[in-house]
């Protein structure tokens, strides 16, 4: 059964009233085609993983194709400026993450749109922490450990992350924030260098997503020293969150959600969220979920995800632009 869309009729102007009439036109027509979710990633990595069982799900709820499209580049934003500019009626979305949904537009004087005002957040699939790792030679054995040391030794800690701009630097650049320590960033290319620049010794502590450093952590060659979420990880459950290790601050997640054009119709938002928390809750949903190290707490309702992103953005906006980070 399509979706109705029901007016609520008031003092509207001629114009609002064509507006609402053509979205209303736009839901009841819809699907007749098949939808895309674009990936801002190449195929292979934890958004497409995520996205295939969200298209899977969807396709069975309205009856038409669901089809991947990977358009990978310039931390998400090219991904990102394809759906902005696609007509919003229901037949394109994006795999929203912090780099297309948050640092791209922040970082890159050539990339000119608002993640807050040019989309219609959807939902919230799930967010992982970031976490803070040590060699097991190190000295530290808790975050306090690490940040009592930066407090006496300024700038002269370093600190890998995967890259400028990206989830592990950004959680860096918070920390110092909020403990008012001052760390020396050294950025390297991925994940894999990353790690082999805190193995090396290179850096004396690394700002990591969870998959590719767990296995690290059990085989007994990095400490983790906290995650940086409110509630533990289940890939990592004996590692203290921020919070319980005594910086409540000190929160960064990778996220992924789904986000379509600004003005899409109410009624296809709510039946692409329905979709979405089914999934996410699913066995086979929760499976998937577990194995990417995103936390238990997942889906959303389309007004929570929106306050999400507005809330990053009210959080990262003053620290990138004090620590001048530029992507470019």
């Amino acid at each position: 059964m399509k979706p109705l869309f029901i007016l609520q009729m008031g003092l509207l102007s001629c114009a609002s009233l064509g507006t609402l009439a053509q979205a209303a036109e736009i839901a009841g027509n819809w699907p007749s085609r098949p939808v895309h979710i674009v990936v801002p990633a190449p195929p292979g990595g934890g958004g497409d993983i995520v996205t295939r069982g969200l298209g899977e799900e969807l396709a069975r709820r309205i009856g038409q194709p669901v089809i991947i499209d990977n358009k990978a580049g310039a931390a998400g934003a090219i991904a990102a400026l394809f759906v902005v500019k696609s007509a919003p009626d229901g037949y394109t979305y994006l795999l929203n993450q912090v780099g297309p949904g948050i640092t791209a537009p922040l970082t890159q004087k050539s990339i000119q749109y608002n993640p807050a005002r040019d989309f219609t957040h959807i939902v919230l699939i799930g967010q992982s922490p970031i976490g803070i790792f040590a060699a097991m030679s190190s000295p530290f054995h808790s975050l306090d450990d690490m940040v009592r040391y930066a407090r006496a030794n300024p700038g002269r800690l370093d600190y890998g992350s995967p890259g400028v701009a990206l989830a592990g630097h950004l959680a860096a650049e918070v920390l110092q924030r909020v403990t008012n320590v001052q760390l020396n960033h050294i950025p390297y290319k991925g994940s894999a260098s990353n790690a082999q620049g805190l193995l090396g010794g290179q850096v004396s502590v690394t700002f990591d997503t969870l998959p590719s450093n767990i296995p690290l952590v059990r085989s007994g060659k990095f400490r983790a020293l906290a995650v940086t979420t409110e509630i533990r990880s289940s890939g990592l459950p004996e590692v203290p969150t921020t919070r319980e290790g005594g910086y409540p601050g000190v929160l960064m997640s990778l996220w992924y959600g789904l986000s379509g054009p600004a003005g899409l119709p109410r009624p296809i938002v709510d039946a692409v969220n329905a979709a979405a928390n089914a999934y996410v809750n699913s066995p086979d949903g929760g499976k998937r979920l577990d194995d990417l190290g995103l936390l238990s707490r997942r889906g959303s309702t389309t007004e929570e995800f929106t306050a999400f992103i507005n809330e990053e953005l009210a959080k990262l906006q003053p620290i990138i632009r004090a620590a001048n980070i530029a992507a470019d």
